[in-house]
């Protein structure tokens, strides 16, 4: 018994210096604030949705008559950026990196939106704002029912033609 009196503190000291290096690790660190990048597929998805339309600042002047500052959140969509993420107007999982959440609202788009644009490929979208744009009378999709996860959504003053 008396060789074993020696080995517990020891052991109680290594095991605490080995929690204390791991939590002051920079690699753990950063694992532990880090979250996963865009799904490459969700980052195509959105670069392609992009590319649909022009920016027409007429086309959200009804933000700026009222007040609401409008800008073309495209824009900082980098075509060399990896995380999506990051992007204006986007929000995602923070687990999974899928695309949950996006606002486009008073983004100054103008042009078409198809019932095949890259748009539906956002299948796990919860929330969509695409309000105060100018998508010159794009008929209201059936794909917008393809949205599962869809809590959220707002169309105003977009100009689309038909009902939802």
């Amino acid at each position: 018994m008396g060789a074993l009196t020696w080995l517990f503190p020891f052991l109680l000291y290594f095991l605490e210096y080995q929690v204390a290096a791991s939590s002051s690790s920079p690699l753990s660190s950063f694992a532990s604030s880090a979250h996963p990048l865009c799904r490459h597929d969700q980052r195509s998805a959105l670069l392609q949705f992009k590319h649909l339309f022009d920016i027409n600042s007429n086309a959200s002047s009804r933000c700026d008559r009222a007040g609401i500052p409008s800008y073309p959140k495209t824009l900082s969509w980098d075509e060399n950026a990896t995380d999506c993420c990051d992007w204006d107007g986007v929000t995602c999982d923070e687990l999974t990196g899928h695309v949950v959440g996006l606002d486009l609202s008073c983004s100054q788009l103008y042009g078409t939106i198809q019932p095949n644009s890259s748009l539906f490929q956002l299948s796990h979208l919860q929330r969509l704002n695409l309000a105060h744009n100018d998508f010159n009378y794009s008929r209201i999709s059936y794909a917008f029912g393809s949205f599962a996860s869809l809590t959220h959504l707002n169309l105003s003053k977009s100009g689309f033609l038909g009902t939802s």
